[in-house]
C-alpha cells in the first residue's frame, strides 16, 4: 500500500471514460479510496457534460474526482494571485494540465501521475509502482558512451528491431546503430518514474510514417526492475503515463508550444524539454528518472501525421539548440527551485552569446515563462525560495 497521497491529473477534450479503469485498478489492488484522487482540467473544447460525468464517477467509485473547467481555473488562479499563469498556459493545449499539477500540490499531494486520455490502464498495480516515487530504490543504473539513453529500446516490437525505434525527442545528433548501454545495480532516489506503453510507442513522426512500429511489451530483462539514469545521463521523458514527486514542482513546467519560428509552428517538445531541464537540475542536486512499469496501452487518438511532421520539423532543430544550451550551463545551487532559476539565468547568458539570432526571441520567451512558473510555485506556497 502507498503511504503518500497520489493524484492522477489529466486534461481532455473528450469525456474521460479511461479514468474509470485507473480508479478500478487502484481499488482492485486494495488501495483505500482516500489515498488517491483524480483531477481533470477542462479546456475550451471540453464538452459541458464532462463535469456531470466526473461528479457521477466520484459518486459511483467513492474516489474524489475534481473537474476544473475554464471558469474554475480562472477563479482559482485569481484567488491565489496566479493570474499570470493564465497568460503563459495557452488554451486548447495540453499545457493547461500544468494548472492541475499545481492545484494538486496545494492540496497536499506528494506524487502526481500525469496521464494522456489515450493511455489505458493495464494490469500492473499502478498506485504501488508510482507510489514509490520520491524513495531510494534499487534500479538498473544505465551508463552510455554518448551520455544518452533511449527508453524505447526497452520494448519489443512486432515488426521492427528496437534498435531502430527512438523515443520522441531523442536528439538526432545522438542516434547511432549500436545503442550500447551498460547497466549495474544501484540504489538511487527516483523522483520521476516514466511508465512505458504497448501498441503505439511515443516516437517521432518520421518513424511513425516510415515504420509504423507496434510495441508488444517490455523486454524480459526489464520486467521485474526499472532502469534509472546514471549521473550525467539524459533521456526523453513524456507526461502521458508518468509520475513525479511534488518536490520537483518548480521544474515540472511543460513548455507551451504553438509559436512560429522560421515560418514553422513548433509542437511536440513541451514535455520533452520539461524532462531534459529537470534531469539537468537533478544531476546538480539529487534524484533520477526511472523507466519501465507500470505499462499502459497507448490507444493513440487520431492524428494527422503529415501536419504533425510540419510542427515537429522545426522542433528537431530547436531541440539540438536547447540541449546544447543546457549542456553549457554549469549549476552550483543546492535546491531544485534555485537551481532551476540558475539554469534559466545562465541559459539567458548563453543565448546572448551563442544562439542564432532568428531563434533568440523564441528561447528568451521560453525562459521567461519558465521563471514565471517557478515564481508561481512560490506564490502558491508550494516552495519558499527564501528558505532555499
Amino acid at each position: 500500500m502507498i503511504d503518500k497521497k497520489l493524484s492522477f491529473v489529466t486534461t481532455s477534450i473528450n469525456k474521460p471514460t479511461f479514468l474509470e479503469d485507473y480508479i478500478q485498478n487502484g481499488l482492485k489492488h486494495g488501495h483505500k479510496s482516500d489515498t488517491f484522487d483524480v483531477i481533470v482540467i477542462g479546456d475550451l473544447k471540453t464538452p459541458v457534460e464532462v463535469r456531470e460525468y466526473c461528479n457521477k464517477l466520484q459518486a459511483d467509485c467513492g474516489v474524489e474526482v475534481v473537474y476544473l473547467g475554464v471558469e474554475d481555473q480562472i477563479e482559482w488562479l485569481s484567488n491565489n494571485g496566479l493570474t499570470e499563469l493564465d497568460r503563459i498556459l495557452p488554451y486548447n493545449s495540453i499545457q493547461r494540465r500544468n494548472i492541475g499539477y499545481l492545484y494538486a500540490c496545494t492540496r497536499g499531494t506528494e506524487v502526481i501521475v500525469s496521464l494522456d486520455d489515450d493511455n489505458l490502464a493495464g494490469d500492473d498495480d499502478i498506485l504501488t509502482k508510482f507510489g514509490t516515487v520520491g524513495e531510494v530504490q534499487t534500479v538498473l543504473e544505465v551508463k552510455t558512451a554518448n551520455g544518452w539513453f533511449n527508453p524505447a529500446s526497452m520494448l519489443t516490437y512486432e515488426n521492427e528491431s528496437s534498435r531502430d525505434v527512438y523515443h520522441r525527442g531523442y536528439p538526432y545528433s545522438k542516434r547511432d546503430s549500436e545503442q550500447e548501454f551498460d547497466f549495474e545495480v544501484a540504489e538511487r532516489k527516483v523522483m520521476i518514474r516514466a511508465g512505458l506503453w504497448t501498441e503505439v510507442p511515443d516516437i517521432d513522426v518520421i518513424t511513425h510514417l516510415e515504420r509504423n512500429p507496434r510495441a508488444t511489451g517490455i523486454k524480459e530483462e526489464y520486467v521485474d526492475t526499472i532502469v534509472g539514469l546514471g549521473d550525467g545521463i539524459f533521456a526523453p521523458v513524456n507526461t502521458q503515463n508518468t509520475a513525479f514527486h511534488t518536490d520537483l514542482m518548480p521544474l515540472i513546467y511543460a513548455i507551451p508550444m504553438g509559436d512560429t519560428v522560421d515560418g514553422m509552428e513548433i509542437s511536440r517538445y513541451d514535455d520533452i524539454w520539461l524532462g531534459y531541464f529537470a534531469e539537468k537540475v537533478m544531476h546538480a542536486v539529487s534524484g533520477t528518472v526511472a523507466y519501465g512499469t507500470p505499462v499502459s496501452t497507448h490507444d493513440r487518438n487520431v492524428h494527422n501525421l503529415y501536419s504533425e511532421l510540419e510542427h515537429e520539423a522545426i522542433g528537431v532543430r530547436l531541440n539540438e539548440i536547447a540541449i546544447n544550451m543546457m549542456s553549457e550551463a554549469v549549476l552550483e545551487n543546492v535546491s531544485y527551485a534555485t537551481c532551476y532559476l540558475e539554469l534559466i539565468q545562465k541559459s539567458r547568458d548563453i543565448i546572448e552569446q551563442n544562439i542564432p539570432y532568428q531563434y533568440e526571441a523564441y528561447f528568451k520567451e521560453m525562459l521567461d515563462r519558465m521563471e514565471v512558473w517557478t515564481l508561481a510555485c512560490e506564490k502558491s506556497g508550494v516552495i519558499s525560495l527564501s528558505n532555499e
